[in-house]
């Protein structure tokens, strides 16, 4: 099989399930969004030394694979999403972490040790993520549960960084007006 194909070359990309889309469609836009963080999640997990915080890296990574596949597809757009890790697993994860740590006041200044800050960055995109499935379902209904789901993870991503940093036992750095 051929990596290259030769037919984006006039700015259109194949979907799952047949139909074609621009490259600059909301709906393509999401899903290299998506790609993105996912890619970046990889880039967290390399430096990641803690095997927990590992292994919700990678379970993310396979529900984002999950999330764009049905981004992707139209026809699956108001399917209820399945993933590894629900909103309440979630919730109880962001619970679980935030008990561990001391309270941060103000903004958590991004930085720390390696791994939190590719964690940040991954907040970061996440929050972008977030922003162009509003910008599709603005055009397409969407399954909520996706946009919830992305909501969560930022948060998520967000306490798994302050815990990386309590691993390595570094103090959070927090900003205040």
């Amino acid at each position: 099989m051929k990596l290259y194909t030769r037919t984006g070359d006039q700015g259109y990309t194949d979907l799952a399930g047949g139909c074609r889309a621009r490259k600059n469609s909301p709906r393509i836009i999401c899903c290299g969004d998506i790609d993105e963080l996912n890619t970046v999640l990889g880039l967290a997990n390399t430096s990641c030394t803690d095997s927990r915080i590992a292994e919700y890296v990678i379970r993310i990574q396979k529900d984002l694979l999950r999330v764009a596949g049905q981004i992707a597809n139209p026809d699956l757009l108001r399917v209820k999403l399945q993933t590894d890790i629900s909103l309440r697993d979630m919730e109880t994860m962001i619970d679980g972490i935030m008990e561990q740590l001391p309270s941060v006041t103000g903004f958590a200044i991004p930085g720390g040790c390696e791994t939190t800050a590719r964690l940040q960055h991954a907040r970061a995109v996440c929050r972008r993520v977030e922003r162009s499935m509003i910008d599709l379902e603005e055009k397409e209904s969407i399954d909520p549960s996706i946009k919830c789901y992305v909501n969560r993870l930022a948060d998520l991503l967000y306490a798994l960084a302050l815990w990386a940093d309590k691993l390595a036992d570094i103090s959070t750095r927090g900003w205040e007006k």
